[in-house]
């Protein structure tokens, strides 16, 4: 049985969604939508702001369903009783609070039990949240000593890279060189505050309904070697770790570094360009085996024919060299390089393309790149063990922040103005406080973080 409209705006209210205020401007709207005659039907007021991005399909279901649903949760209200992978431990969710007629902020929601906030992960979390980059997924902690955690993640609406490229093999070049450089940009900025990602992969980028790729992070802990338990993490895996796997992996007591982030993402790069993961495997043991004995037909090709070649697969090969000091000495060189060429689809009279070396952060020709190399003939000065920010990072320290008020506000969605492709990486730090943060020297994988709270304890 239809509910009648007064409890519709009653429940609207309850909900957060508005105030009394804010039920007469949505009154106001529809009735100039509708030949100023006002709403008779509460489905067909619900309707309407489904249309208007008032409500989402969901909220209008339960707002109008014949028992009342409920859909708050604290600050937050739930968008969605279908989780995003690979956000399958977090709810979607918007944020009370918004201006009257400003889109709502929306995200993803994870609650952490005071039970599972040890000091350890409650440090990894506010370090991560004191990290903000455009192109970085943001984090916002609300909680106080003693009580459970919310972590709010403020992300549009959208799916992961994996889903887009399960459909669709390659991704068209502009896009896909657009994207390597948002997830570029964000590995620079997680690198210069000497975090390390270790995950680099097509089902860690996040593309918005409107384009933007984000780069999406577990903040529960030190990045994960290949090996390492998947389930732990906060982020769900919908593909193999070792597809993208670099070849120091062959040693099982490698660690991430940022070497290691610089060849999964010539890896991502090569997935979009050319349709297909670089190597193959019925496992992360065979994936990584062929990493190290393997070299693309395209990357050989590439590097032959020189100035030549597609440009971005000679970035893709000088990201993939076997010797770690052989690949870009960071990930700013390759979003330089992928702005040369995406600026030369714009412009004829450009003529080439260069790369960076190892010596420079200016562009050069492209030294030769041996496809196939011995591991670790050199040493690369720029890598190096991250189980643990440093204490110097900027952070706030577990339970610092008051109940009820933002441990940090995180990057907002639509509030950083972009600039194109072109703009280089900028690093937000928001607090001058170093946290205690441990530095035991741990090989990533090996500190076992809490389980991943499900959606269940998300919402209870």
């Amino acid at each position: 049985m239809p509910i009648a409209l007064s409890e519709f705006w009653t429940r609207l209210v309850h909900s957060g969604i508005v105030d009394a205020d804010g039920c007469k401007r949505l009154a106001a709207a529809y009735s100039t939508a509708h030949h100023d005659q006002p709403a008779a039907d509460a489905a067909e007021l619900a309707g309407y702001l489904v249309q208007t991005d008032e409500l989402t399909e969901f909220q209008a279901r339960a707002l109008t369903s014949d028992i009342a649903t409920e859909i708050r949760f604290g600050r937050f209200i739930q968008t969605s009783d279908q989780p995003a992978l690979p956000l399958g431990h977090w709810l979607p969710v918007q944020m009370i609070g918004s201006l009257p007629g400003s889109p709502p902020r929306r995200g993803f929601l994870l609650r952490v039990p005071a039970a599972q906030l040890t000091e350890h992960l409650g440090q990894w979390l506010s370090a991560h949240a004191s990290l903000a980059h455009e192109s970085l997924q943001p984090f916002e902690l609300y909680g106080s000593p003693g009580t459970d955690w919310e972590v709010f993640s403020r992300l549009s609406p959208g799916r992961s890279l994996s889903d887009l490229t399960r459909k669709k093999k390659k991704v068209e070049r502009r896009q896909a060189l657009n994207v390597g450089i948002a997830v570029a940009n964000a590995l620079t900025a997680m690198h210069t505050s000497s975090f390390v990602h270790g995950e680099v992969r097509a089902d860690r980028v996040w593309m918005t309904s409107q384009g933007d790729a984000i780069l999406l992070r577990d903040p529960s802990g030190p990045p994960r070697v290949p090996r390492a338990d998947q389930s732990l993490s906060w982020i769900s895996a919908t593909e193999s770790p070792g597809a993208y796997a670099a070849p120091e992996f062959a040693d099982q007591q490698a660690i991430c570094t940022v070497a290691t982030d610089i060849y999964s993402l010539g890896c991502l790069l090569f997935r979009m360009f050319v349709g297909r993961m670089p190597f193959a495997g019925n496992n992360v043991e065979q994936e990584i085996a062929a990493s190290v004995s393997q070299v693309p037909e395209e990357l050989s090709q590439a590097i032959e024919q020189g100035e030549a070649g597609d440009p971005v697969l000679r970035v893709i090969a000088f990201a993939m060299a076997k010797n770690p000091a052989a690949r870009f000495a960071s990930t700013q060189q390759i979003a330089d390089a992928l702005n040369a060429i995406l600026a030369s689809l714009s412009s004829p009279s450009a003529v080439g393309m260069t790369t960076p070396n190892n010596d420079s952060e200016g562009a050069t020709s492209a030294p030769p790149i041996a496809p196939v190399q011995s591991i670790g003939t050199a040493e690369n000065k720029t890598t190096g063990s991250a189980s643990a920010p440093p204490s110097g990072l900027p952070g706030t320290k577990s339970g610092e922040s008051k109940s009820g008020e933002s441990k940090s506000a995180g990057s907002k969605s639509g509030e950083t103005k972009r600039s194109g492709s072109k703009r280089k990486s900028k690093t937000k730090r928001r607090s001058k406080k170093p946290a205690a943060l441990d530095q035991a020297g741990t090989p990533q994988g090996a500190t076992t973080p809490p389980s991943p709270p499900s959606v269940a304890s998300t919402v209870s």
